[in-house]
């Protein structure tokens, strides 16, 4: 990316001591951190329901209890979180307890179960996002839109504004955060008002409600446990995003585990009275989820359109407009609550040597924009796997979350159990507690949602295990290669040394390259490859005028290849003699402009590419930089310089 365009996209650099000025108080860590869970309460009543949908819709009353249940576990799982991180405030969540708890391994699965969770997370929330708009669209203007284009340009917005800078995108993302949940709050209680003064409006005729079953009632499955589990494990995913705050610890002002600790307070409060009003206003208005025979519209679209009497009063018009617009916005926003954890636990797995170590370096704008990129690029070809639908990526979600929840909360028990600190016994139930409930969650999850797609998660995080445990073996033989001392004392002799420069012809170029070679102490041999036999004799006696005292080598190349000689001769030399250090020089033209590198075959990168793992073997550049030159206009359609000269 050309420096300039870089700098118009992400902003001027920022000094390593600013670090702490790009800190976030709580109220813009919340829309950072949260948006994610707060974003949830728009699918997850519909996903509730869409499971239910399968004995018919006169069971949606049972949407209410099995959301007063996931509130439950809600509150158990932000209170082993808000112990989490006043514990650990580095950050790092489930991976750093578990890592301290419960071993290498059990960290390594937690680490994979919440890297799933976030890529899975921005897929998720901005296919949502952009369902809501294609609501919208759809219900007042009669509009589709490329819903695929529209959630891949979505990612990549969010992700130029995440490479800005912690702050800034906090201060971008906060005022859409709070104004959703200031119309969802103000939609919740003018619904229970209109329940308390008079009948609250329906959705749907009521033909239309009786009707939607898919395939018809003679597909009706009888209602049993395994169905209601199903239900609460679809609605599950309102929890998807609460463990994003102990992962990004470190962007909190000090005091970091206080400040963090608050802000989960917070979000289990705000995230448990919108999830509950909404699914009791979405059983009071007699909504139906996308599933539904003829249903193009979110549920939350539909609770608005009719609590607001949108389309019959202008103010509840512009209101239904506005939480429309502002659920779109909260859901592909969702996404930055990944984009600001992912990169930050991605950085913590590669600092221990799991990850490759260039996740853990800050960018230009100290954040790790390289976990950044790596975070949008899988996103992105998940979104267009799954085409953008909800409904396809949802049974992939959760199950990681769970498996963190659960590990999290028995290693923390573990935890209180070797320090005994006071209280511990209480924080150790609480903990226990949630474990418990969470591992049960987790189990109920895998199995209702394992044919739906869960299958694939289950599968890859084993996988993504072995590739950190492989990649963690590397590091450790590089560390012990590299700093390993030799038991016996270095030769005084050192070894031989020969130069070999690669030289198409004589230019400039090439001789500024046999000058450097000059320089170094060794056997200097020039290489001239043969592609052109008819132009060696004139070569070798111009190069026999300039240089008589340098050995000149001219390889044939029957073949025209510049690879095969060198890689032949290189042999060669190494078997003659097997201690002998060679460098190889290769000059290099640098165009005057950027553009004409097209132009250029790219010989001597080819070289460098194929020699670069070869042992005892140096490969060295010498630039030939050149200059700006206009040529006159007439020298360039002169027929002069074509014309053959007769003898």
């Amino acid at each position: 990316m050309p420096l300039s365009l870089k700098r118009l996209l992400i902003g001027r650099r920022l000094r390593t001591e600013q670090t702490e000025h790009e800190r976030l108080p709580k109220i813009l860590a919340l829309p950072i951190f949260a948006s994610d869970a707060l974003s949830s309460v728009a699918y997850a009543s519909g996903e509730i329901m869409a499971a239910l949908l399968l004995v018919g819709t006169a069971v949606f009353y049972l949407t209410v209890p099995i959301s007063l249940a996931i509130v439950a576990l809600l509150f158990i799982v932000a209170t082993s979180y808000r112990q989490t991180v006043l514990a650990y405030p580095g950050g790092g969540g489930a991976y750093i307890v578990a890592r301290e708890n419960l071993g290498i391994v059990a960290a390594q699965v937690a680490g994979s179960a919440i890297l799933i969770d976030y890529i899975l997370t921005v897929a998720v929330s901005v296919s949502s996002g952009v369902a809501a708009i294609r609501s919208l669209a759809w219900t007042q203007y009669g509009v589709t839109i490329p819903i695929v284009t529209v959630a891949v340009a979505a990612v990549i917005v969010v992700a130029l504004i995440n490479l800005r800078g912690v702050k800034e995108s906090g201060a971008i993302f906060a005022i859409p955060t709070y104004i959703f949940i200031a119309i969802v709050t103000g939609l919740i209680g003018f619904g229970v008002w209109l329940f308390f003064h008079q009948t609250i409006p329906t959705a749907w005729p009521a033909e239309t409600f009786k009707n939607a079953v898919p395939g018809g009632y003679s597909e009706l499955r009888p209602l049993g446990w395994f169905l209601i589990l199903q239900a609460f494990a679809s609605g599950c995913a309102a929890l998807t995003g609460v463990e994003a705050i102990s992962d990004g610890c470190t962007a909190f002002k000090q005091p970091v585990g206080r400040n963090a600790a608050i802000t989960m307070v917070w979000l289990a409060v705000i995230l448990g009275f919108l999830f509950l009003g909404l699914s009791w206003l979405a059983v009071q208005v007699q909504a139906l989820p996308e599933t539904a025979v003829g249903v193009h519209e979110t549920v939350v679209s539909q609770i608005g359109r009719s609590i607001l009497g949108a389309g019959q009063s202008p103010v509840g018009t512009v209101i239904y407009f506005l939480l429309q617009v502002f659920t779109a916005l909260i859901l592909v926003l969702a996404a930055n609550t990944s984009f600001a954890g992912f990169p930050r636990l991605a950085a913590i797995i590669a600092r221990d040597g799991f990850l490759p170590k260039q996740l853990g370096n800050l960018g230009d704008r100290l954040v790790f924009d390289r976990g950044i990129i790596t975070l949008t690029i899988l996103s992105v070809a998940l979104i267009i796997w799954k085409k953008a639908d909800v409904h396809r990526l949802i049974p992939l979600y959760a199950v990681g979350v769970f498996l963190s929840f659960t590990i999290s909360q028995a290693g923390l028990v573990l935890r209180w159990y070797r320090l005994r600190s006071p209280g511990w016994q209480w924080k150790a139930t609480v903990n226990g507690v949630g474990a418990t409930v969470t591992g049960i969650v987790l189990m109920v999850i895998t199995v209702v949602k394992f044919t739906h797609g869960a299958y694939l998660v289950v599968i890859l995080i084993p996988a993504m295990v072995f590739v950190f445990l492989k990649i963690h073996a590397h590091y450790k033989s590089v560390e012990h290669q590299a700093h390993m001392i030799p038991q016996k004392p270095v030769s005084p002799t050192p070894p031989k040394h020969a130069v070999l420069v690669l030289i198409p012809g004589l230019s400039r170029g090439a001789l500024e390259a046999v000058e450097y070679a000059r320089s170094l102490a060794g056997d200097i041999r020039v290489i001239h490859i043969e592609v052109d036999p008819e132009k060696t004799p004139a070569f070798r006696a111009a190069w026999l005028e300039h240089f008589p005292n340098v050995t000149l080598v001219i390889l044939a190349s029957p073949y025209r290849s510049l690879i095969d000689p060198l890689v032949a001769y290189l042999d060669e030399v190494q078997k003659e003699t097997p201690n002998t250090q060679i460098t190889v020089v290769l000059p290099e033209i640098v165009p005057a402009r950027r553009w004409q590198n097209l132009l250029h075959g790219q010989s001597a990168l080819m070289l460098k590419l194929h020699l670069m793992n070869r042992k005892r073997v140096v490969v060295t550049n010498v630039r030939y930089h050149m200059e700006r030159e206009d040529i006159p206009f007439s020298d360039l359609v002169s027929v002069d310089q074509y014309r053959s000269i007769e003898p």
